[in-house]
């Protein structure tokens, strides 16, 4: 039907609506040259697509389609001297005569059975979102809106974000194309929030910034389906990094959440922290040389706190420092799991090798722990990563002495002269120990 039409093409058309049990209509591009039109009541359309259409003839086949389950409106023409249109709708209009943005809320949603709408290429714009949002907050039966190609700015996604966080029933909010930065966020966090299905989402290279992570970490609170999350290459810092940290500490299902190429840098401690919480195969993690810091291992730390499958953590060159080295050994005193810890090549002095000293005296599975240092690089020769002197010696030789689980110890290259070899003579002497690298 794309042909121009006169009446009598449209008397047919209304006729065959009457008289039979059409389900699915399209009417584009035909010349609406009359307001009288002589729709029949209780059509049994399901699906109706609509182009160039007049309000006051969209008005009357809507308010006679109850049965409606699809909509699809293109360039609905408002005639701007019909009486009617102020006390149904609030519109403007561009040079053409087009919908820049309407409250539909009297007929288009009137439709109780309505699931899906399509309203996209219709500049509806802010102002046109935030009617529409008011209009659909409590809607029961709508799944599926698309509000593409719509100039809407993040003003109007504001507004939709708001007006859906209770809404229950709506799956899918397409808002690609339009103005503002948060579309694709917006559009997340309502999957998020109301797909009982999807379990792996893709949202990577989307320009994700700290307030998008915001919305996405207030959708996936109450997530309980959702397996994998990939956020990788957007523009998520520390701020957003936090957001999706405190939100996801009771989270029990996200296994997998990638982080990589964002600038915040705990997007790997964050990655990991949900990984070991969640993910019950997971039995071993390196982490080695991702810079995770004192802050990376707190998190770390926390979530090791209850994990019983783990075994094996390398943490080599991650400039942890005494801080950092507190958080993991007050893990390590009621860890009955993790046999092998790495922390060389970070910066662990006699503080840090007392904090381990005292959490070997009460744990009873770790069998191997490597402390060794290293230089820096070339141009830092003269300057070491883990330093241990004769007093941090002390510290473990001391702890040596009960701890009878203990099976590798190495301190490469630190600063442990002849009085911390005594100390660790004597220690050896009633220990399980096999292992002991001392280069000094």
């Amino acid at each position: 039907m794309y042909e121009q039409a006169d009446n009598t093409v449209f008397s047919t058309i209304f006729l065959i609506v009457a008289q039979t049990k059409l389900q699915k209509l399209r009417l584009i591009h035909l010349d609406y040259t009359t307001n009288q039109i002589a729709w029949p009541i209780q059509s049994t359309l399901e699906q109706m697509t609509i182009g160039d259409c007049s309000y006051h003839q969209y008005r009357i086949i809507l308010c006679n389609s109850l049965r409606l389950r699809t909509l699809v409106i293109r360039d609905c023409i408002m005639d701007n001297i019909d009486p009617t249109v102020s006390s149904y709708a609030l519109t403007t209009f561009d040079s053409t005569g087009r919908v820049k943005y309407a409250s539909f809320k009297h007929h288009l949603f009137h439709c109780i059975t309505l699931i899906t709408v399509d309203l996209s290429r219709n500049e509806i714009g802010d102002i046109g979102a935030q009617y529409l949002a008011a209009t659909l907050q409590n809607h029961q039966t709508l799944t599926n809106l698309d509000l593409s190609y719509n100039r809407i700015g993040n003003n109007g996604m504001q507004y939709l974000n708001d007006a859906f966080k209770e809404n229950k029933t709506l799956i899918k909010l397409n808002l690609k194309h339009n103005l503002g930065s948060y579309c694709i966020i917006v559009s997340a966090a309502i999957q998020i929030r109301n797909d009982k299905a999807i379990t792996k989402l893709n949202l990577m290279t989307n320009k994700i910034s700290d307030i998008g992570v915001q919305y996405l970490a207030d959708a996936l609170k109450n997530n309980k389906v959702l397996t994998i999350l990939e956020l990788s290459y957007n523009q998520i810092g520390n701020n957003g990094m936090q957001y999706l940290n405190d939100t996801l500490k009771e989270n029990k299902t996200l296994l997998e959440l990638n982080l990589k190429g964002n600038p915040g840098s705990y997007c790997i401690i964050v990655s990991a922290a949900i990984q070991i919480r969640n993910d019950k195969m997971i039995t071993m993690m390196d982490l080695s040389g991702n810079h995770i810091g004192d802050t990376g291992a707190q998190h770390l730390a926390n979530a090791l706190q209850n994990n019983i499958t783990f075994t094996e953590l390398n943490l080599w060159h991650n400039e942890i420092s005494h801080i950092g080295v507190q958080y993991l050994s007050d893990m390590l005193r009621n860890n009955t799991t993790i046999t092998s810890i790495d922390l060389s090549k970070n910066q662990i002095r006699d503080s840090g090798a007392k904090y381990l000293g005292d959490a070997l005296q009460n744990n009873k599975t770790l069998t191997k722990l490597i402390l060794d240092s290293y230089y820096y690089d070339d141009d830092h020769a003269d300057k070491k990563t883990n330093i241990i002197s004769d007093i941090g010696a002390q510290f473990l030789a001391d702890a040596l002495q009960k701890n009878q689980a203990l099976t590798r110890l190495s301190l490469e290259s630190h600063q442990i002269g002849d009085t911390g070899a005594q100390h660790f003579a004597a220690a050896l002497q009633n220990n399980k120990v096999t292992n002991f690298f001392l280069v000094i």
